[in-house]
């Protein structure tokens, strides 16, 4: 059986123009695609999915404010479109997991054409297809207004993978309003510190904002920033040696945290992070490997790599928690 599933992304930024339609085929060994833009002969929302899509408004209610509600209205946030269509060759009816598959095979189809117009248009307006991650959680959630469409192409007939209907349509996930809690006097003590926060640790909340959205590059290179941000600071900033006892002590090392965390402190302190914490000075050997990776090659590395993306994300995760500790150790040490 021939499987067609159809994806309308809808957008509330313009898509770069070009001289000719954008009309763009993928290969897979798994599937093909074709992504296509806007037609404007068609009207923006697409078909009786995109028509019912159309008149959606969901909305949401803080649970501590009753006059604070998040909506979203379609008609009014989307300006352009982004049509993916993919098609494989299955033995069997799709059932929730491949539909949930072929869902992420769409997103990351269309924001790999997306990366790209932006890049050769010179277009930094232009975004990825927003999706979020919440720590924990086992699947992704699309924030965008979409349709689906499924159908078998033997027959040209309707796949019923949503409760019995081949097609569905969604406003996309709305985010709670409420985004934390902190104690009063410990924003007190950020604030005496100077006019902006440690970069260290505004680099891993970046992190972990790069993570949530699904980018894991920024993750990556921001985790690893932070702790190079705080050794190098750390490294400057202790009187305990001199700075050829310091080099000397750096080169010492095999790798980053080798350096920093291992070889400097033991030299300044007699302190080690892989002596205090193994678990989380193998992780900062590992998100630095990775940070090396994507800056020299411009790519993942080894079975990092090869997980899937959710493992991918939970792995990352760590690797920020870790950070948080190894940039934190560094405050208890003397310099």
């Amino acid at each position: 059986m021939l499987i067609q599933a159809q994806y309308h992304f809808y957008l509330d930024f313009m898509i770069p123009r070009f001289e000719k339609p954008i009309l763009i085929t993928v290969s897979h060994p798994a599937f093909s695609a074709r992504v296509e833009g806007w037609d404007r002969r068609e009207p923006l929302f697409f078909g009786e999915t995109g028509r019912a899509l159309e008149i959606l408004q969901p909305s949401i209610q803080s649970v501590e404010h009753s006059q604070v509600r998040v909506s979203r209205d379609a008609r009014i946030t989307c300006i352009d479109r982004l049509r993916v269509i993919l098609e494989w060759e299955s033995e069997s009816t799709p059932n929730d997991s491949i539909v949930s598959e072929s869902q992420d095979r769409a997103v990351q189809v269309a924001n790999s054409v997306l990366e790209h117009l932006r890049v050769v248009a010179g277009a930094p307006l232009v975004r990825r297809i927003g999706r979020y991650w919440k720590p924990g959680n086992p699947v992704f959630a699309l924030l965008v207004p979409h349709t689906e469409t499924w159908i078998n192409m033997d027959d040209e007939s309707p796949l019923p993978v949503f409760g019995g209907n081949n097609s569905m349509a969604s406003a996309g996930a709305l985010l709670a309003p409420e985004t934390g809690y902190g104690k009063f006097p410990d924003l007190l003590a950020s604030l005496s510190g100077g006019p902006r926060p440690p970069l260290s640790l505004s680099l891993l909340v970046d992190a972990q904002s790069a993570l949530m959205s699904l980018n894991i590059r920024e993750a990556i290179l921001n985790t690893a920033s932070a702790c190079e941000v705080r050794a190098s600071q750390y490294l400057k900033d202790q009187k305990l040696i001199s700075n050829s006892q310091a080099d000397a002590a750096i080169a010492a090392g095999s790798s980053f945290a080798s350096k920093y965390f291992h070889e400097l402190t033991q030299a300044t302190c007699s302190r080690s992070f892989r002596h205090d914490d193994m678990s989380a000075f193998a992780d900062i050997d590992a998100v630095y490997g990775q940070r090396n990776g994507l800056m020299h090659g411009g790519n993942l590395r080894g079975s990092f790599a090869a997980m899937g993306e959710i493992q991918q994300h939970h792995e990352v995760l760590g690797w920020i928690e870790s950070a948080r500790k190894a940039v934190g150790w560094l405050d208890t040490i003397p310099g």
